[in-house]
Parts: structure tokens; C-alpha cells; sequence
């Protein structure tokens, strides 16, 4: 019984880290551009 409850905290455990996961590597990029656009902006402000 006792292996049977670490077996299901481990797999919620194991889901939510996947999700984090998936959900991090789709943001990056995304925030990675927002991050280079800014800074872009930045760049053009300056030289104006």
C-alpha cells in the first residue's frame, strides 16, 4: 500500500515537472525574443 502512494506522488511529482518543463521551453523562446526585441527598441531609441 505504502508503494503504491510513493508510486502516485511520484508520478504527480513527475507530471507537474513535465508540464513546467514543456511550458519553459515553449516560454523561452518567447521570452527570448520579447528580450531581444526590447532591446532592439532600446538600441534605436538610443540613436535617434
Amino acid at each position: 500500500m505504502i508503494y503504491i502512494i510513493n508510486g502516485l506522488i511520484f508520478v504527480k511529482i513527475f507530471k507537474r515537472i513535465t508540464v513546467i518543463a514543456i511550458f519553459s521551453l515553449c516560454l523561452f523562446p518567447i521570452a527570448n525574443k520579447a528580450t531581444f526585441t526590447y532591446k532592439s527598441c532600446l538600441v534605436l531609441d538610443a540613436e535617434h
